[in-house]
């Protein structure tokens, strides 16, 4: 009796199970898991000195606009009394 070949294998025959497949492959994605947890963590990281440098910036732009908008008073007041 012919048998047909179904995936590569004929299909009165149960597959096999191969512990040593399952294991390299659940440590593969074990180290992948690891690899993408460091990288998350630097990522945050960098963000996070991101956002400190941009709210520093910010915070300096906004002394900026203040002392502007004062010596644009005084230039002004200035500008009245002359």
């Amino acid at each position: 009796m012919a048998t047909r070949k179904i995936n590569g294998r004929e299909s009165r025959l149960a597959p096999r199970f191969d512990s040593a497949v399952i294991l390299t492959s659940a440590r593969q994605v074990a180290s992948a898991a690891g690899t993408i947890s460091r990288v998350s963590d630097e990522v945050f990281e960098g963000a996070e000195a991101q956002v400190r440098t941009l709210d520093r910036a910010t915070s300096g732009l906004n002394e900026m606009a203040a002392s502007l908008k004062e010596t644009a008073h005084q230039a002004t007041s200035v500008t009245v009394s002359a």
